[in-house]
């Protein structure tokens, strides 16, 4: 294997040396573009699985004769599972690594869907869902840190948007099934559907690496220049010699971590801003998207137009992520998200008061392409708010945590929908997405336009080299 003639083999490498290394590749390369193929064949079941009970639910009243408020308890026990699942999961990946909760979280949510397609009662049926919520979140935290910790930094933003963005056909795939199987009877095949993703997870076990910069963290740095070797070989063999490898020095990471690290002075506030940003964009997301179909019943639509008109939006969660691509990487993460959430407080209201249904398509495609636009560039920007040593507990607390939200999402947009119809929903999401655009604002700068600059020189100057950064970013 070909060997840069500044890298000497037969030696561990420091945090320090694996994040420079990782950062000063100016190109993606071919073991990268498989890694980004995988994580969307994973994350696309973790995309079908999270949004299959939204399609189901309007079967479950047929079938089962619940109300609305039952469906909104049966929505919130996913939420509790999550919950758990982000804070427990985001531990195990700072203390085992990245790659086996990934494997873990999609086997546990993969056989609770297919569990739940056998689901007799309600009661059960909520047992199952606590458990498939749990496994979404752990597999979903440990994607994030993997896309944060294994790609340059110049493209983290990108390579997340393009992984969340294809992987959203999960949500046409499991409407179209909603749409086809639910009117006849048959809201288990969605459920089946769901649990399929133990085919992906089959190819991960053999093809997903861990990530480099937990490796060298934990003081396995010969393992984490093994990986690196790969992808800088690639990189030399198609394009020619790397830039210099420069280091910045950084204080030693310690490769031992406590959750109480996350609450510390230097760090409480990005854990404050996380956390609560979560908080809404799961309100956002999940108080519009999951209660879509059930909101246009409600509303005086038949079953097959709200499921129908459901499966035509979900595709504006796709090119929302997709969208992302053209800025995330050049625009400060914070400014995106807060302009995002103001246009889609526009669309909320908008929907809510326009009672047409040309007008209900534009607005809620929009809405649905924003959501995603911001679930994108957040899904980048949180991971890099905090070190290596806690990025999975950072990263997965505030993921977590913030699903604690959507434990009462369900709840609330029942009570609303009671107490004010369904015009009362839209208003409530309008203010949450305001909310949100206050509070990410607090958040710190990522410096990602310095990063891009940084990138576009190298590219133009193959003899230059870049300055890696710290190894908490």
């Amino acid at each position: 294997m070909a060997q840069a003639p500044d890298l000497p083999a037969g030696r561990s490498f420091t945090p320090e040396e694996i994040t420079a290394r990782l950062d000063r590749i100016p190109a993606l390369t071919r073991k990268h573009i498989v890694l980004i193929v995988l994580l969307i064949s994973v994350f696309t079941f973790d995309i079908i699985d999270l949004a299959s009970f939204s399609y189901v639910a309007p079967g479950l009243i047929a079938d089962w004769g619940i109300s609305v408020e039952q469906i909104g308890l049966l929505a919130s026990t996913a939420f509790i599972g999550m919950f758990l699942g982000g804070v427990i999961g985001g531990r195990l990946a700072d203390r085992f690594g990245r790659r086996p909760l990934v494997l873990v979280g999609v086997l546990i949510f993969s056989l609770a869907s297919l569990a739940s397609a056998l689901a007799p009662t309600p009661e059960i049926l909520g047992g199952l869902r606590l458990f498939t919520g749990f496994g979404l979140q752990m597999a979903t935290g440990a994607i994030l840190v993997t896309v944060s910790e294994t790609f340059p930094k110049p493209f983290r933003g990108r390579v997340m948007a393009l992984v969340l963005g294809i992987s959203l056909i999960g949500g046409p795939i499991i409407a179209l099934v909603g749409r086809i199987f639910v009117p006849l009877g048959l809201w288990h095949v969605v459920f089946i559907v769901g649990g399929l993703g133990l085919i992906p997870a089959a190819f991960a076990l053999k093809y997903l690496p861990e990530s480099p910069r937990w490796l060298a963290v934990k003081g396995r740095g010969d393992l984490a220049d093994a990986q690196l070797r790969i992808y800088e070989s690639q990189y030399e063999a198609k394009r020619g010699p790397l830039p210099e490898l420069k280091i910045v020095p950084t204080v030693v990471a310690r490769s031992k971590s406590s959750i109480l690290d996350i609450f510390r002075k230097n760090l409480i506030s990005r854990t404050l801003v996380a956390t609560l940003a979560f908080c809404c964009l799961i309100l956002l997301n999940y108080g519009f998207g999951s209660w879509l179909p059930t909101i246009l019943i409600e509303r005086g639509y038949p079953q097959t137009d709200a499921l129908t008109f459901s499966f035509i939006l979900s595709f504006a969660t796709m090119a929302g992520a997709l969208v992302a691509l053209l800025f995330i990487d050049r625009i400060e993460r914070k400014v995106s998200i807060a302009l995002a959430v103001i246009l889609m407080a526009v669309s909320y209201l908008t929907i809510g008061f326009v009672d047409s249904v040309p007008v209900l398509l534009i607005a809620g495609f929009l809405a649905n392409l924003l959501s995603q636009v911001v679930s994108a560039t957040m899904y980048a920007y949180v991971p890099e708010m905090f070190p290596v040593t806690v990025r999975g507990v950072g990263a997965g607390f505030a993921n977590g945590v913030g699903r604690i939200a959507g434990i009462f999402s369900g709840i609330i947009i029942a009570a609303v929908i009671a107490a004010f119809a369904v015009q009362g929903v839209f208003v409530y999401l309008a203010i949450v997405a305001v909310v949100m655009a206050i509070i990410v604002m607090f958040g710190p700068v990522i410096g990602i336009r310095a990063a891009h600059q940084q990138l576009k020189a190298e590219r133009a100057d193959g003899l230059r080299s870049t300055a890696a950064p710290a190894a908490n970013r």
